[in-house]
């Protein structure tokens, strides 16, 4: 509750001539005037509020107490004129100039700067005249692709390495990442998130559509891989990117032609699920090869090309 103090007063700790430094005037247009109301000139007590809430945003916390506040110092560790390098002026508009009326701020932020960051960080640099050198920590020269590959190399999960480092479209890699975490939508997981009431296959309806199931074990999925003369060595990961391939055919693109066998295997599935299209393990074949045709410009390198063309030949054989 506030209370006037009279025709020239204003709210507690507005003017009252106490020389506390508490007195701000209401300014409501912004013209530096005094809201003036039937000779009343109402003020409120928000400097050293104001002030205390923009040292919290701006300085990481700056609250100065009563027996801090000096009308011609400032905090303590302010202008003290110990020459101890912690007195800086606050500058509000960035002028250059101190408040004035003597009545400004200070804060001992200068030696708390240089101690606890600048001095620590100086203590691990040798300054000489040779040129700059950047080098990763192996010693080979910086890039940034070196660098990022570095990173990538010490946080991500080997398992998942095979799947960023394939040449198929982003939206196959993010399904293979979640295939991997076992976060797709298969029916075990949904039903675990109470979504439905029963997680058995939509195509035997013998078994619970798991990862396992679903991609390597269900009658269909086992027949589309008998198809491509693949055996998984294991239906789960990674084990799974350690398959024993054929001998004609290269290692080097198998983590890319392996993630689209399971797309097509999730597409078909899919397809069963939503649109109630029951399609075989050969026309699933057949959309293997045909995206692996459409996505084989992304192999650059003439070595890699070759191996495509190898896998090209096989794949297509496997329709017939």
């Amino acid at each position: 509750m506030t209370r006037c103090n009279g025709g020239d007063g204003g709210v507690d700790g507005g003017d009252d001539d106490d020389d506390d430094g508490d007195d701000v005037p209401l300014d409501d247009d912004g013209d530096g005037v005094d809201f003036p109301l039937e000779g009343i000139s109402r003020r409120i007590p928000a400097r050293r509020e104001l002030f205390s809430l923009w040292c919290s945003s701006r300085r990481g916390g700056c609250n100065p107490s009563d027996d801090e506040v000096q009308r011609d110092g400032g905090v303590d560790g302010g202008d003290d004129d110990d020459d101890d390098g912690d007195d800086v002026p606050l500058d509000d508009d960035g002028d250059g100039a101190i408040s004035p009326e003597g009545n400004f701020w200070r804060i001992p932020a200068r030696r708390a700067l240089f101690s606890g960051v600048l001095r620590p960080a100086e203590a691990d640099v040798t300054l000489t005249d040779a040129l700059d050198s950047r080098t990763l920590l192996d010693g080979s020269p910086f890039s940034t692709k070196g660098a990022y590959l570095h990173i990538q190399s010490q946080l991500l999960d080997p398992g998942v390495m095979p799947i960023w480092q394939s040449k198929v479209p982003r939206k196959v890699k993010v399904f293979g990442w979640l295939l991997h975490l076992n976060r797709l939508n298969t029916r075990a997981n949904m039903l675990r998130k109470h979504i439905i009431d029963s997680a058995l296959c939509p195509r035997c309806k013998t078994q619970v559509e798991d990862r396992a199931h679903l991609f390597f074990t269900c009658p269909f999925s086992a027949a589309i891989w008998r198809q491509l003369r693949i055996t998984p060595s294991t239906p789960d990961f990674p084990g799974f990117w350690h398959t024993q391939l054929p001998n004609h055919l290269p290692r080097s693109i198998w983590n890319s032609i392996a993630l689209i066998i399971l797309w097509k295997i999730w597409d078909a599935r899919n397809a069963k699920v939503f649109r109630d299209s029951d399609i075989t393990a050969t026309l699933t074949v057949t959309n293997i090869v045909s995206d692996f045709t459409l996505w084989s410009h992304r192999f650059r390198q003439a070595e890699i090309r070759v191996d495509a063309d190898l896998w090209r030949n096989h794949l297509s054989t496997c329709t017939l």
